[in-house]
């Protein structure tokens, strides 16, 4: 029986959550020293490489908040999907990332790992990479959900990352079919890159 992706990616979905309430709970341990505050989205600046995986639950999410429309246009416009660029050069060019609304980021239930185990022990103005003094060891990791979505990304075989918008329309080609099992949405994962 052939399902949609996100029925049969409940266990990974769960996963991301999972993780992304492990970094906040990490991130509660040092409170007193997080400066990040709603709203704020400095970090959104900068280019996040997410896997296809991540990519998937993430538009998932987008659409059951009726955003993907506004989201897909925003990507179909970003600069990153003409030329290649260096983390460098896409903080120059002040693109922010296309799933940010107004200091909002609209996938936030489901958002990339990467996305949520990064905050800030510093004014937000020294997070923002177009500001020259900008302070990257301020930055505090909370790595415990990367490196454990790097092992089941691992032992799954997909390992690859792209950024954001580049991974969202990719994993629009694969949601946008029915699979009978988890493990063929891997294969078409794998065979996507």
């Amino acid at each position: 029986m052939k399902l949609p992706v996100i029925k049969l990616m409940q266990r990974e979905e769960e996963l991301i959550r999972t993780l992304n309430l492990k970094s906040r709970i990490e991130a509660f341990k040092h409170s007193s020293q997080i400066t990040c505050k709603s709203g704020c989205s400095s970090c959104c600046y900068r280019r996040i490489d997410i896997s296809l995986l991540e990519a998937i639950i993430l538009l998932a999410e987008i659409k059951r908040t009726g955003k993907w429309r506004i989201v897909r246009e925003r990507i179909k416009e970003h600069p990153s999907l003409k030329m290649s660029l260096d983390p460098e050069t896409w903080a120059s060019l002040k693109m922010m990332c296309p799933v940010n609304d107004s200091g909002k980021c609209l996938g936030y239930a489901n958002r990339p790992v990467s996305c949520s185990s990064r905050f800030s022990r510093v004014d937000a103005k020294f997070c923002d990479p177009h500001i020259p003094e900008s302070i990257p060891d301020g930055i505090f990791d909370v790595t415990l959900g990367v490196q454990m979505l790097a092992k089941y990304e691992a032992a799954h075989g997909v390992v690859h990352k792209m950024p954001i918008p580049e991974a969202l329309l990719l994993a629009e080609s694969i949601f946008s079919k029915e699979y009978s099992t988890i493990e063929e949405i891997i294969e078409a994962i794998k065979g996507a890159r």
